[in-house]
């Protein structure tokens, strides 16, 4: 763990200030409101925002902001809004795991903790698709940020970035980002119930018609935002891997692990039965 006295860390030429702040995923849309007013005012102050939901040691929203290196320490102006914004509103869990905090060591509610995660890059290329990626899915998600919408909203970023790679790789790309996915699980036999689950739990049928639509949606449909993120996704593309893209997504809106091995798992069986028809 990095001595709080560092904040912010210097990378590149920008001063990184990383705040978890814990916080009620019912509640998730009114903290990313308050985010994206905080930035708005202070644009003069910060060059970026990156936003990232999570449930590890609690549900947060991770903010990662990014001023230029020489200006004066930003961290108690950050830590004093948000602060006032959990006082003020704060949020309450519907549903309450009586042992949770004890057997997960889960961090309070409605708290701010520095350095509690990391990010997955801080290149300008990344930085640039990430902010550009939290925009367009906040038009899909609106103010629903509950599991099954998030998981959702992942499924048709990863399906709709695979029809940026050409049709005669698009197999290989998929099996390739289900093997990095799955290689961390496979001495846990988790692979196997993510299947079974699968097969025993889920519609296939329909789910399949929902990513072919997914596939197939007519490019003079799509919206502005989404012809643009299609844009930031090639440029992507061109320096990472399709299995990083899937990962980048996933990280993004508290998925990863298993979730990202379902959400993988599906695409991927349904690629390979429409490839068999």
């Amino acid at each position: 763990m990095k001595d709080l006295s560092d904040i912010p860390f210097i990378m590149g030429d920008k001063s990184w200030y990383l705040l978890s702040v814990f916080y009620a995923r019912e509640s998730w849309h009114e903290l990313v409101t308050q985010i994206n007013q905080f930035y708005r005012e202070r644009k003069d102050k910060f060059s970026h925002c990156l936003l990232a939901f999570s449930e590890d040691k609690g549900e947060r929203i991770d903010i990662s902001l990014a001023s230029l290196p020489g200006q004066e320490n930003r961290k108690a102006e950050i830590e004093q809004f948000f602060l006032s914004f959990v006082e003020k509103l704060p949020s309450t869990r519907k549903a309450v795991f009586p042992y949770g905090n004890a057997v997960w060591d889960n961090y309070p509610n409605n708290t701010l903790l520095w350095w509690r995660f990391r990010t997955m890059d801080l290149s300008d290329l990344y930085v640039s698709f990430h902010q550009a990626t939290f925009q367009f899915a906040r038009s899909l998600i609106e103010n629903d940020t509950s599991p099954d919408t998030l998981f959702s909203v992942c499924i048709y970023l990863i399906v709709k970035g695979l029809t940026c790679i050409e049709p005669k790789k698009q197999k290989t790309v998929l099996s390739r980002a289900l093997h990095d996915t799955s290689i961390d699980f496979k001495n846990l036999s988790h692979v196997d119930s993510v299947k079974t689950l699968i097969n025993e739990r889920i519609d296939f049928r329909e789910i399949s018609s929902t990513l072919e639509s997914y596939r197939n949606e007519n490019e003079s449909e799509f919206s502005p935002e989404l012809k643009a993120w299609l844009t930031d996704v090639k440029i992507l593309m061109d320096h990472y891997s399709y299995s990083q893209f899937c990962s980048f997504i996933c990280t993004m809106f508290g998925l990863k692990g298993l979730r990202q091995l379902a959400i993988l798992e599906l695409i991927n069986t349904w690629y390979n039965n429409i490839a068999n028809e």
